[in-house]
């Protein structure tokens, strides 16, 4: 199977306009958007002005961008009261890229950081720490369950319906199909047919793991009995989650700071 994102093994940095350009080809995106551009460029403010990652980086521990504004914008659709078009222009409109100590090892541009409904939680900008553990698809049955990464803070900050509040249970996890009762409300969901390259290149599932095209197979092949498979490792990451390239308009309709 041919996964949809990048896996690379290409130095940092600093960039430059063209090394990023250069360096986005070598890992797929031979012809990559403006905003890819820009935001992997923006990687170098997050390491010049956040000591946090900083350190990280410098450490050689594993930090995730998520660069909403960035992403591939496949798979339009409507979802909500009346029919809003949160993601008329796309679901996936984020670019996730992973990065161990200063090498970036892998990118997918099929992310969203956005919830598939309005009405719901949406995450801060900001630095987060993440530890591997699992998502449940279905709260009633705990063999539905599959490797994923959980926020190490219980409640991490956001908006809603324009409101300042926090938010529990934030995991980075993979996307079902969005429709029916198998939709994010406030997590942050990679394609499935990214998800298990996404997380090898994190380390939280190990290389030998097969990829999968839907989730229903990542939760059979990889928590087969709802139970912990050998195919997990324990990981801890710095997850830098960024909404400047988010459309204005988006923001808006996500009744987001503008």
């Amino acid at each position: 199977m041919c996964t949809l994102g990048i896996r690379a093994n290409i130095n940092y940095g600093p960039l430059t306009p063209s090394k990023v350009v250069e360096t986005l080809a070598l890992v797929g995106l031979a012809a990559p958007s403006d905003n890819q551009i820009r935001a992997t460029l923006e990687i170098n403010q997050h390491y010049l002005t956040n000591e946090t990652v900083k350190s990280n980086i410098d450490s050689k521990n594993t930090t995730i961008f998520g660069f909403e504004g960035a992403g591939s914008y496949r798979d339009p659709w409507t979802y909500g009261k009346g029919e809003i078009p949160y993601h008329s222009i796309g679901r996936y409109g984020a670019m996730m890229v992973v990065m161990k100590g200063d090498k970036i090892t892998y990118i997918t541009v099929n992310a969203s950081t956005l919830p598939d409904d309005g009405i719901n939680s949406v995450v801060n900008s900001g630095v987060y720490d993440y530890k591997s553990g699992q998502h449940k698809r279905s709260e009633s049955n705990e063999k539905f369950i599959y490797p994923a990464l959980n926020p190490v803070l219980e409640a991490l900050p956001r908006y809603k319906q324009g409101m300042e509040g926090y938010v529990e249970g934030v995991n980075i996890h993979a996307a079902g199909d969005g429709r029916g009762n198998n939709w994010s409300t406030a997590c942050q969901i990679i394609h499935a047919q990214d998800y298990v390259a996404f997380g090898k290149a994190v380390g939280y599932i190990k290389a030998e793991a097969k990829d999968q095209d839907n989730v229903g197979n990542i939760q059979k092949n990889l928590y087969a009995t709802g139970e912990k498979s050998d195919l997990i490792s324990n990981v801890h990451v710095r997850y830098v989650l960024d909404r400047k390239l988010m459309p204005s308009n988006q923001k808006k309709l996500f009744k987001l700071p503008v």
